[in-house]
């Protein structure tokens, strides 16, 4: 381990490089055998992930340096129920989040990117870190929807 736990500049520096990778060289090329091999759903898992490293570099709302808990922000919903102002009544069971997740990123990406996609918007945790800690599905998913940049009717 000696040697891997740098300055807090020399590891942004080498994450920010790793970053680059993933979106300039791993993307591209997963969509592009995803492609060739017809599955269209993870190709396009594979772009959207592209798209994601993008916002992040250029500064977007999609991904936080940030790791450590905070507190879920006032106004959305948690365990006791939705947000106000919401436009969803019911809750959204866990089961459900993860079939939503996997329709929108594909089955073999969607828990890879929920464990590593850092959401300001969720205290800047990830959604499997907030959904671990206690933050009710409906909420983590909204901060995902958002973040994805969904149209509307998947709210």
């Amino acid at each position: 381990m000696y040697g891997l736990v740098r300055d807090n500049a020399a590891n942004l520096e080498k994450s920010m490089k790793g970053e680059l990778h993933e979106a300039t060289v791993m993307y591209p090329t997963c969509a592009r055998r995803a492609e060739q091999a017809g599955d269209t759903d993870a190709a396009d898992a594979r772009r959207h992930a592209m798209r994601c490293g993008a916002r992040s570099r250029s500064g977007g709302r999609a991904r936080s340096p940030s790791r450590s808990p905070v507190s879920t922000p006032a106004g959305l919903a948690t365990a006791a129920g939705p947000g106000p102002g919401d436009g969803h009544t019911g809750p959204v069971r866990l089961t459900e989040f993860w079939q939503r997740m996997e329709h929108h990123l594909g089955s073999g990406y969607a828990r890879s990117w929920a464990r590593d996609q850092v959401l300001a918007e969720l205290g800047g945790r990830t959604p499997q870190q907030a959904l671990d800690s206690g933050v009710d599905a409906k909420t983590v998913w909204r901060a995902v929807w958002r973040a994805l940049e969904l149209p509307p009717s998947e709210r």
